[in-house]
């Protein structure tokens, strides 16, 4: 979200909601910026959820191609909101900051859950402010509470999944999962640190490749430094062919459309579309903020 709209009901008004209306399990509370912040989460089976829920909707059909809005009587959804608190000396009130969209759907025959991320807005107050990355880091902590296996995301949009790899990256650090050793930038992942990965993160094997590949990226960096030419080339070819292959693994239908200078075109574009992605990840990484998670529970 990056503007409200003008007509009908104000923003705040939208996004506000008076204490009695706050239900569902406190999941943390922070501070940032001199201001205190809960996290709630909540289920549509209370009037007043579903009411607040509206003025969300009313919002994101503006700003979420292909929006449409949730069934409520689906038992499945639930609602995952960051409020800010009035200040000290304010009537009791919040704010909406960051909100999300969640639907529990089960696999395996019923006997494990897998999380799915829909509809994510930050309001346009509190953006580039860390409030996403701390929604998405208390998605992963629910979901380790309640013993799901991945969490996936409907559709991320390009700014989404700049910021879902940030938070995955900063998990790998913090838990010592998928750093890059001597050689990782010329072979695949082994099965056993992509497993691992897997069970400790609950990210798909999408996400896992993607922080495998930024931190083969960061090290190649590296490497680089001070070569150029012929020398440059042969360091820098065997992490192009690796990712290369898997980019051309996950468009094979798209790639197979096309006669060969153009798959080769296509392909190449792909990759230097992706190591630009890179590139700004490997700036970026130790700009992300504490995760939520790390904060007081309810």
């Amino acid at each position: 979200v990056e503007q409200l709209p003008q007509a009908g009901a104000s923003a705040e008004a939208l996004l506000d909601a008076p204490e009695v209306r706050l239900g569902g399990e406190v999941l943390a509370t922070y501070e940032r910026g001199g201001a205190q912040f809960e996290a709630r989460l909540c289920s549509f089976g209370e009037e007043e959820a579903r009411r607040f829920n509206e003025n969300l909707q009313s919002l994101m059909r503006f700003y979420i191609d292909a929006h449409s809005p949730i069934d409520h009587t689906d038992d499945r959804w639930r609602l995952l909101t960051i409020f800010e608190e009035a200040r000290e000396g304010a009537p009791r009130r919040f704010t909406a900051a960051a909100t999300a969209m969640v639907f529990s759907r089960f696999v395996a025959g019923g006997i494990r859950t897998v999380l799915k991320v829909c509809q994510v807005m930050v309001a346009p107050t509190h953006q580039r402010q860390g409030h996403g990355s701390a929604l998405l880091q208390l998605l992963y902590d629910h979901a380790a509470t309640q013993g799901a296996v991945e969490v996936t995301v409907e559709d991320p949009s390009a700014s989404f999944r700049m910021l879902r790899d940030l938070v995955d990256l900063r998990n790998c650090r913090r838990l010592g999962l998928l750093q890059p050793t001597e050689g990782c930038e010329s072979q695949p992942l082994a099965d056993e640190a992509r497993a691992a990965a897997r069970t400790a993160l609950r990210i798909t094997d999408e996400q896992i490749s993607r922080c495998h590949e930024v931190g083969c990226y960061s090290l190649l960096q590296r490497k680089l430094a001070g070569k150029e030419g012929p020398e440059a080339e042969a360091t820098a070819k065997p992490f192009r062919l690796c990712v290369k292959r898997r980019l051309n693994k996950k468009h094979e239908e798209t790639l197979g459309a096309l006669d060969g200078a153009a798959r080769k075109a296509e392909l190449e574009r792909l990759y230097q579309a992706l190591v630009a992605e890179y590139a700004v990840l490997v700036a970026r990484v130790q700009e992300v903020p504490t995760p939520a998670g790390a904060a007081s529970g309810g």
